[in-house]
């Protein structure tokens, strides 16, 4: 009653109205006693269910808000780490490409100076081999290593200078040239 009263003298400011426990146990209450409540207590009670369901759906529809977000944010979130893994992805094969781009390069350069400097063929292939070690040497440069090879054998058996670092020549290269001493 007392509620009821100052709810309608606060103009039925929703403010006054019961909330939460208080408002079940008044309705309740209001239940078992329908014939006991005057008109402004019926109106209150109402009114306080009213304004509680409202709250309710409030919530809900804030709920769903926010569960819309988290999924959008969600989304977003696993959608910038495939844009990372992919970015990473395309970097190695950016790098794998550079270094069979180099391999290749350098691999061309040894056989063009096969002639001029045999021990410079050799070390070319090396970095060759190195800068892209799955690659395989092309077939023209494994035949230039073994002339490099060869023609290193000639110039020793015409008085080559043995402080030179290709001392032994044997074993050098091996059959697929993959490994250079």
């Amino acid at each position: 009653t007392e509620a009821a009263k100052q709810w309608q003298e606060a103009d039925r400011s929703p403010a006054e109205l019961y909330r939460g426990p208080r408002l079940s146990v008044a309705m309740d209450w209001a239940a078992t006693h329908s014939d006991e409540l005057n008109e402004l207590e019926r109106e209150f009670v109402s009114e306080s269910r009213r304004a509680s369901e409202r709250e309710a759906e409030r919530q809900r529809r804030m709920n769903r808000r926010l569960r819309a977000l988290l999924v959008g944010v969600a989304v977003f979130l696993v959608l910038a780490l495939l844009g990372g893994a992919l970015a990473l992805v395309q970097r190695g094969r950016a790098r794998e490409s550079a270094d069979i781009a180099r391999s290749r390069e350098l691999a061309s350069s040894a056989i063009s100076v096969l002639d001029e400097d045999p021990e410079l063929t050799i070390l070319l292939a090396v970095e060759a081999k190195r800068a892209a070690p799955g690659e395989d040497l092309p077939p023209r440069l494994v035949t230039a290593l073994h002339e490099a090879v060869r023609s290193m054998r000639t110039q020793m058996s015409r008085g080559w200078d043995r402080s030179l670092p290709f001392k032994q020549i044997d074993g050098v290269v091996s059959p697929d040239a993959s490994l250079v001493a």
